[in-house]
C-alpha cells in the first residue's frame, strides 16, 4: 500500500463518528447533488475542541487538524481525479453508507486540467486527467490514512450516497504513516 494505510490498530470508536454523522447532516444537505453537497463539509466543519472523542484522538495523534468535514459522494457518481492543495495526508473515517462499492483510485501518469465538466481546479484542488489506476482502496470499517498529494479519485458504484469524514493531517504521508506504525 503505497499511498494509504489502514488503520485497523487504533480505536476510533466508529459509532461515535456515526452518531456525530446524524448530529450533522441535514436533509438540505442530504439533497445537494455534486459539488453543492460537497460545499456543505466548508460551511459546517466539526470542532474538534467541542467533542471529548475527538479531543481524545487528536491527543493521541496531535498532527491531526483542529477541525473534521463531512465529505459525500453521491450515488453512481465520481469525484473527478484530483489532489488537494492545503494539506498532504488525512485520516477518511466511514460515517454512514461505506461499502466496498465506493472505491479510491491512486492515479499514475495523470497530467494537471485547469477544468473538469463544470468544475475548476483552484487553491484547494487541483484536476487531473488520463491518468491509470495504480492503487485503490474502500472505505468500509477501517479508518485509512491516505496521501492526499497523489492524484485520485472516487468511484461510488453503489445506489446510495456515501458519506465519510475526513481529517487533516498536518504532516507528510510518509512521517504520518511512521508515526501512525510507531504508535
Amino acid at each position: 500500500m503505497k499511498y494509504y494505510k489502514m488503520l485497523s490498530d487504533i480505536n476510533f470508536n466508529l459509532e461515535f463518528f456515526q452518531t456525530l454523522f446524524t448530529e450533522t447532516i441535514t436533509d438540505e444537505w442530504k439533497n445537494a447533488k455534486g459539488k453543492y453537497g460537497l460545499r456543505f463539509a466548508d460551511m459546517y466543519p466539526v470542532h474538534v475542541h467541542k467533542h471529548k472523542e475527538l479531543q481524545s484522538i487528536r491527543n493521541m495523534i496531535p498532527s491531526l487538524g483542529d477541525h473534521i468535514k463531512l465529505i459525500k459522494i453521491d450515488e453512481n457518481s465520481t469525484m473527478p481525479a484530483h489532489k488537494d492543495m492545503q494539506r498532504t495526508s488525512a485520516i477518511n473515517i466511514p460515517a454512514h453508507n461505506n461499502s466496498v462499492d465506493c472505491v479510491t483510485n491512486f492515479l499514475k501518469g495523470a497530467t494537471p486540467t485547469d477544468f473538469i465538466g463544470d468544475a475548476m481546479s483552484n487553491e484547494y484542488v487541483q484536476y487531473y486527467e488520463n491518468g491509470t489506476v495504480e492503487e485503490s482502496y474502500s472505505l468500509v470499517d477501517i479508518p485509512v490514512l491516505l496521501n492526499t498529494t497523489i492524484p485520485h479519485e472516487v468511484i461510488n458504484m453503489s445506489n446510495v450516497t456515501r458519506f465519510a469524514w475526513t481529517w487533516a493531517y498536518n504532516d507528510s504521508f510518509e512521517n504520518a504513516r511512521t508515526q501512525l506504525s510507531n504508535g
